[in-house]
């Protein structure tokens, strides 16, 4: 197989701008009623707005072939993008974990132990892998 030409990796990374905007833009409308979470949401939003922005620059310089150093300099500042939202989609699962954590806990009202005979302590164990023994 043929290593990709810049022209081939600019046209593959198009589909993945759109996806990757997206789904920004998902989780950002998830985070947007979470407190604490507007900040983290705002940016997110911004990361998907230069995501499309990225994919209008990369779809004008493959139509009017403006060659392998414009579409490297592009390429280059959406590896950077892609590696920002990388980090602030797992900060947000991250955080909406912990909120659902928070959510199922308010339904034990009665008791540290729930009805199957698990703590607390067990299900953040089990959850996250930890040893708190």
């Amino acid at each position: 197989m043929e290593p990709q030409t810049l022209e081939q990796k600019a046209s593959d990374a198009l589909g993945d701008l759109l996806a990757e905007a997206a789904k920004a833009r998902t989780v950002s409308i998830k985070l947007g009623t979470v407190e604490y979470a507007q900040d983290l949401s705002k940016k997110l939003l911004n990361h998907a707005s230069q995501l499309e922005g990225f994919y209008a620059t990369l779809q004008d310089a493959l139509q009017k072939k403006k060659g392998d150093k414009v579409l490297q300099g592009i390429l280059s500042q959406v590896a950077s993008s892609m590696e920002f939202g990388e980090k602030a989609q797992a900060r947000s699962f991250s955080l909406l974990d912990c909120i659902g954590i928070s959510l199922s806990l308010q339904n034990i009202h009665y008791s540290p132990t729930t009805t199957f005979g698990f703590t607390l302590s067990d299900y953040l164990a089990v959850l996250y892998g930890l040893d708190l023994m």
